[in-house]
């Protein structure tokens, strides 16, 4: 109210921004913990790439070495994601800790 702004501009310019930003990181740790743990990651994306595999295992005669690489790719998407995690949440953090930073090397001007 102090800055002119109504209720929608203070919720799109002030708060929604700070919320994105408080819950990005969870939300992205989530998507992470719902694609490895959950049906919904095995529908997705297990049982195609293991149906890939086994199809190319039955072309070649070789199963294991190619249910290897589905399980190599898979657990380098698994990490991948979890990096992408890690990423988001620390460049979160360090924008947060650098406002504040920023905030407190600002010098108060005494008024004459």
């Amino acid at each position: 109210m102090a800055l002119g702004l109504g209720n929608g501009q203070t919720m799109r310019m002030i708060l929604l921004p700070q919320a994105v930003t408080a819950m990005l990181p969870p939300i992205v740790a989530q998507l992470v913990v719902a694609l490895k743990d959950t049906a919904l990651g095995y529908q997705i994306t297990y049982v195609e790439a293991v149906r890939q595999g086994i199809q190319a295992g039955s072309a070649y005669s070789n199963y294991i070495p190619a249910l290897l690489v589905v399980a190599a790719v898979m657990i380098a998407i698994n990490f991948a994601l979890s990096q992408l995690a890690v990423t988001v949440e620390n460049k979160l953090r360090k924008g947060r800790k650098h406002v504040a930073k920023a905030a407190d090397r600002q010098v108060a001007v005494p008024a004459l």
